[in-house]
């Protein structure tokens, strides 16, 4: 399950409807634009914290993945990946579903 997470993340991403890092999350989220907001693991506390009151802010769900900044990063073309939003809803409720049931 592990693996169709990241592939789903991935194909978001090709899709354009994933933006990463910091300044896209942010700007995704304050334009209205995000439909879930995702940290890796070991992001540090201070941009998790800043991520969801973002998140928050924009009534838009903010969960932590299970894959360390690496494995994100791997699976959707860059090195490393602290934070990320998906941009439409389809690959969100695909996301939650597979979420849920592992």
């Amino acid at each position: 399950m592990t693996n169709d997470i990241l592939s789903l993340l991935g194909l978001a991403r090709k899709a354009r409807r994933l933006e990463a890092g910091e300044e896209p999350v942010s700007a995704a989220l304050l334009a209205g634009k995000a439909t879930l907001c995702m940290a890796a693991s070991d992001s540090s506390e201070n941009t998790k914290r800043r991520t969801a009151q973002w998140a928050e802010s924009a009534g838009v769900k903010f969960i932590e993945l299970d894959f360390t900044k690496e494995e994100l990063g791997g699976a959707i073309g860059r090195g490393l990946c602290a934070v990320a939003v998906l941009t439409d809803r389809g690959f969100t409720d695909s996301l939650l579903r597979k979420l849920s049931s592992q």
